[in-house]
C-alpha cells in the first residue's frame, strides 16, 4: 500500500506540474492557442522592416501610411460606383486603425491626412473644391476630422498596450520554462541519486529475492527518470516523451539485472509521442510486467523469450509485453504487482488485461 500512495503522491505532483505549464496559456493569454492570430495581433511594420532611428525607418513608415490611404481610396472608389457621394469620410477611420495598429501612429497621421484630404476634395461637395457647398459642412468636416484624429489615438494606445503586455508576457514564459527546465533537472538527479542508493544497496544482499525487490524498486524509480532525462535532452521540457527511445532506455537499464543474459528481449516500438505523464505510466507496466517475467516466467528453464509492442498511434495504440514461459499462478495474478499494474494504467488512461497460461504469460494496454 506504501507502494500505491507513492505513486499517487508521484501523480499527483506530475499533474501540479502539469496544470502548472498548463495554466500559461490562459494566464498570458488565449491567443497563444492560435499562433497565427498572436503574430498578426503582435505584427509591427516598421520594426518587422527597418532599424529603430534610421530613415529607413521613416520611409517604411510613410510608405505603409500611404498604402493604407491607397488602399482606402481605391476601396471608396468602388462604393462609389452604387453609392456616390454616400458618407465621404466612413472609410477614413478603418483605414487609419489599421495603419496605426500595425504602423504605428506617425504612419496613421500619413493615412488620415491623405485620405481626408482626398475624401474633402473628390468626394464632399463641391466635388474637386475645398470649398463647401454650405455652411453647416464647415462643422461636419471638423467633427469628422476630430473623430479621426481620436481613432489614431485610442488606436495607438491599444497597440503599445498589446506591445507590452506581450513582451511582459514573453518574458514570464521564458522565466517559467527555464524554472521548469531546472525543476526537470533537479528531479532527474534525484532519481538518479535514489538509483544509486538502491543499486548500492542491492549489491550488499545475497539473497536472489532480495535483489529481485531491488531490481523492482531500481526499475520504477528509473521508469520516471528516463522520462525526465528524454525531456530535457529534447529542449522541451514537458512536452512530448518519443516512446520507441524512452522503452529502449528503460530496457537497457533493467533488464540485464532482471534476465542476466538468459532471456532474449525483443523490442518492436512504433515511433509514437505521449505526454509525460503517460509514458511515465507505461514505462511502469513494462517495467512491471518484467519484473513479474524475470521472477516466475522462465523458473527451471535455461532459456525464454520476451517480446515488447506498441503500435497504434497517440489516440488509439496498443502496447504489449509477452514472455513464451511456464505462467503465472492465479494467487500471483491477484497480488500486489497487479494491484500496482491497475494502477499504472489508470495513470495511462487505459485497459488492462492479463492472460497467463502454460504457453507464457501477456500483459496488454490498450487506449480507451
Amino acid at each position: 500500500m506504501r507502494e500505491a500512495r507513492a505513486l499517487t503522491d508521484d501523480r499527483q505532483d506530475s499533474d501540479g506540474q502539469n496544470r502548472y505549464a498548463a495554466d500559461l496559456p490562459r494566464t498570458f493569454g488565449a491567443s497563444l492557442r492560435g499562433p497565427s492570430m498572436y503574430r498578426l495581433a503582435n505584427y509591427d511594420i516598421p520594426a518587422r522592416f527597418s532599424a529603430p532611428r534610421t530613415a529607413g525607418r521613416a520611409v517604411v513608415i510613410f510608405a505603409f501610411g500611404l498604402g493604407c490611404a491607397l488602399l482606402m481610396i481605391g476601396t471608396r472608389s468602388i462604393v462609389d460606383i452604387w453609392l456616390p457621394g454616400a458618407g465621404p469620410f466612413a472609410l477614413v477611420y478603418p483605414a487609419v486603425m489599421l495603419s496605426a495598429l500595425y504602423g504605428r501612429w506617425e504612419s496613421a497621421m500619413v493615412t488620415f491626412a491623405v485620405c481626408f484630404l482626398w475624401a474633402w476634395w473628390w468626394i464632399l461637395p463641391e466635388t474637386r473644391s475645398f470649398t463647401f457647398e454650405t455652411q453647416a459642412d464647415a462643422s461636419r468636416v471638423a467633427v469628422n476630422a476630430a473623430c479621426g484624429l481620436i481613432t489614431i489615438l485610442f488606436a495607438e494606445i491599444f497597440r503599445v498596450a498589446v506591445q507590452r503586455a506581450s513582451e511582459e508576457r514573453d518574458l514570464e514564459i521564458e522565466r517559467r520554462i527555464q524554472l521548469m527546465a531546472e525543476l526537470g533537472h533537479r528531479t532527474k538527479n534525484n532519481f538518479a541519486l535514489v538509483a544509486s542508493l538502491l543499486h548500492t544497496q542491492r549489491r550488499r544482499e545475497t539473497d536472489r529475492t532480495l535483489q529481485l525487490a531491488f531490481d523492482t524498486a531500481i526499475g520504477r524509480v528509473q521508469s520516471f527518470a528516463h522520462a525526465y532525462e528524454m525531456l530535457s535532452d529534447d529542449a522541451e521540457f514537458g512536452t512530448r516523451v518519443a516512446m520507441d527511445r524512452y522503452i529502449q532506455r528503460l530496457l537497457d537499464t533493467v533488464a540485464p539485472a532482471l534476465f542476466a543474459g538468459k532471456v532474449a528481449v525483443d523490442l518492436a516500438i512504433e515511433p509514437i509521442e505521449f505526454g509525460r505523464e503517460k509514458a511515465v505510466a507505461v514505462g511502469l507496466v513494462c517495467n512491471e510486467a518484467l519484473t513479474n517475467a524475470a521472477k516466475y516466467a522462465f523458473v527451471g528453464r535455461q532459456a525464454g523469450e520476451v517480446s515488447i509492442s506498441l503500435t497504434g498511434d497517440e489516440r488509439s495504440w496498443v502496447f504489449e509485453v509477452a514472455d513464451n514461459g511456464v505462467g503465472m499462478a492465479k494467487e500471483k495474478l491477484e497480488g500486489l504487482g497487479s494491484r500496482l499494474l491497475d494502477a499504472f494504467s489508470a495513470q495511462a488512461d487505459a485497459r488492462l488485461k492479463v492472460d497467463s497460461s502454460d504457453r507464457g504469460t501477456r500483459v496488454v494496454l490498450k487506449s480507451r
